[in-house]
Parts: structure tokens; sequence; C-alpha cells
């Protein structure tokens, strides 16, 4: 799980910290719940509802709405992508490494469905996530200097291109039913030409078969 203090919010400190930090992640997952429910406009009464708290007890958190909505999108997706992170690095082959968080992410609905919600729900919000979902891929495909694919000094652009197109794939997947996760998967193996995989290997790697997947339960 994200470290609270990493997050958006008024600074933790004091005796009290550990305490003030359990209510604040306890804020932020009834604000992803909130978000998921009422979508991108959802209001401070209806996420203190959710929170069982007042709205008051909100802003000695954060200083407003909009930092407080910004703070439970990241830890959202921080969870996801440390979770995504452990199952790919379960592997010793770079390439599956860099590919399996895309296929992970496709399948974001059945293991973070809170996460997929709060995500589609707030497309803006989603996009703005893309840098962090680009910290972990870039430092996977840095790892494939050895392999020669591309000029190391396109290594950002190549991880912003395949991210976003992983990212739509994703977001066309939850919000359309009739796209489905082998079509979503389609979408991003095609994108892998951009960072010179060829067609075979690609197909071997979406081929792959993928671990048991679950709810998953960020907290834990």
């Amino acid at each position: 799980m994200a470290n609270i203090e990493q997050l958006p919010g008024i600074p933790i400190d004091g005796r009290k910290s550990a305490s003030i930090a359990r209510n604040r992640l306890a804020l932020l997952r009834a604000t992803q719940e909130a978000i998921a429910e009422h979508g991108s406009d959802v209001t401070t009464d209806q996420i203190a509802e959710t929170a069982g708290i007042t709205v008051s007890t909100i802003y000695q958190h954060f200083e407003n709405k909009d930092e407080l909505i910004m703070a439970a999108n990241v830890l959202a997706f921080r969870d996801w992508e440390q979770w995504a992170e452990s199952i790919a690095g379960q592997s010793d082959d770079k390439l599956k490494r860099l590919v399996m968080p895309l296929r992970l992410m496709i399948r974001m609905n059945t293991t973070h469905p809170l996460t997929a919600k709060v995500g589609v729900s707030n497309l803006a919000s989603l996009y703005e996530q893309i840098p962090l979902f680009m910290t972990g891929f870039s430092r996977n495909l840095e790892s494939l200097n050895e392999l020669r694919l591309f000029d190391p000094s396109e290594i950002e652009l190549r991880a912003s291109n395949v991210t976003n197109c992983a990212v739509a794939a994703f977001v066309r997947h939850v919000k359309d039913p009739s796209f489905s996760e082998r079509d979503a998967d389609e979408a991003v193996r095609i994108s892998l030409k951009m960072l010179n995989i060829d067609d075979v290997r690609a197909q071997e790697l979406f081929n792959e078969e993928l671990p048991e997947l679950s709810l998953v339960n960020p907290d834990r």
C-alpha cells in the first residue's frame, strides 16, 4: 500500500500521527467508493456520508475537495501499480516483466474493481496518473537496453505511447461490454511494435498464461 504521508494532504506529524494516518486512509477509501458511485461530480457531503464523518472533519485532512480527490486517485493507482509490479517481478524474463502490468491493467475490473470505477469515472484524473504508470514501465524498458531494441534516448517517448495505448484499451474495455479482454489484449499487443518487439514475440508474450486473478484487498 502507498505511504499516506507521500500523498497530497495536510502534513501529518505529532504524537497522534499514526491515528491520523489511519483515519486519513479510511477517508481516502471512502472517497474512492463515493467517486465510484457518484462520478467526478461527487460532493463533499456525499463523501462525508460514505465515510461516516462530518464535512468539517474532511478539512482537517485536506485543504479542499480537489486535493482530496487527487489523493484518493493517486492512492488507488499506486496500490494497483505496486501489486502489478509484484506479480510481474515473479518472472526472470525481462520482456515478460515489461508486458505483464499492461495485461493486468486490462483486468483491473477483476482484481481492483473500485480502482477501475474510480479511473473511468474521471478520465481527466486517470490520464493525470499516466506518468505514475510510466515510472515502472520506463524502468523496465531501461532494463532492456542490452537487447538493443531502440535508441535509449527514446525510452520516455516510447513508454508514453505504449502506456497511453494500454490505458485507452483499459477504459474502452470497462466502458464498452462488447470490447472484450481479448480485444483489449490485441490492442496492447499491437502497440508493442512501438518498442520494436516483433509480432511473433509479442504474440508469445500475450499467450503466456496469467496467474490466477481474484479480488485484491489493497490494505492487506
